[in-house]
């Protein structure tokens, strides 16, 4: 079954555990390669590119952000945000810093931007995930489970981030998730079992589901 992701829009991705969640998002992060079918980004067929074409398009048109954060602990808040501007462009180390600290201004972070890593809590780990996602303004971010290891008011936050960041930059977002309840109204819910596509569901604004085409 074909499915799509349109620019702007929030998708779930759902189905039990070994379903083939993570494995449908690495795929189409350009992390995995598909045995069968074809990944399309941004009209560009995946299969015809080369490993170090696949890695550039991940620096510049996908943001990932991981159950676990992977944050460097051993560097500040603002310099994790840094680091996807510093693969991709030559800009100095001041212009890639004020641009880091803006989208940390975004997630409500930029307080805290000299600070450690590890110093922070959990859910304020997680947020610097996000901003480091976004710093490269990617035309789409990933997600793995990006609540799964917060608790419950924690996860409530960031999931509420996401969905503003969503709305209000036009952000487009998919992401696995076991608690598809959380998340409230979104586009559309991709339903995966048994390693297949079970279903899929489009909605409107206000939650109700629409024809999907």
């Amino acid at each position: 079954m074909n499915f799509y992701i349109r620019k702007g829009e929030f998708v779930l991705i759902v189905g039990q555990s070994g379903s083939g969640k993570s494995t449908l998002l690495n795929m189409i992060g350009l992390l995995d390669r598909p045995t069968r079918g074809e990944v399309v980004i941004d009209g560009v067929r995946a299969s015809a590119l080369s490993d170090s074409q696949r890695s550039e398009i991940r620096r510049n048109k996908i943001g990932f952000i991981f159950q676990s954060f992977n944050l460097l602990t051993d560097l500040t808040v603002v310099e994790n945000v840094m680091l996807p501007l510093m693969m991709a462009n030559n800009s100095p180390n001041g212009v890639l810093k004020e641009r880091s600290a803006e989208f940390l201004r975004l997630v409500g972070l930029e307080p805290q931007m000299n600070k450690l890593a590890n110093q922070l809590s959990g859910g304020q780990m997680q947020r610097v995930a996000v901003a480091r996602a976004l710093v490269n303004r990617p035309a789409l971010i990933l997600g793995d489970e990006p609540t799964g290891n917060l608790d419950s008011k924690s996860s409530a936050d960031v999931i509420a981030l996401m969905k503003q960041l969503n709305k209000e930059l036009g952000q487009t977002f998919a992401v696995v998730t076991h608690a598809r309840e959380n998340f409230g109204n979104v586009d559309r819910v991709i339903t995966l079992k048994d390693g297949t596509i079970d279903m899929i569901e489009s909605f409107d604004g206000h939650g109700n589901a629409r024809q999907d085409g």
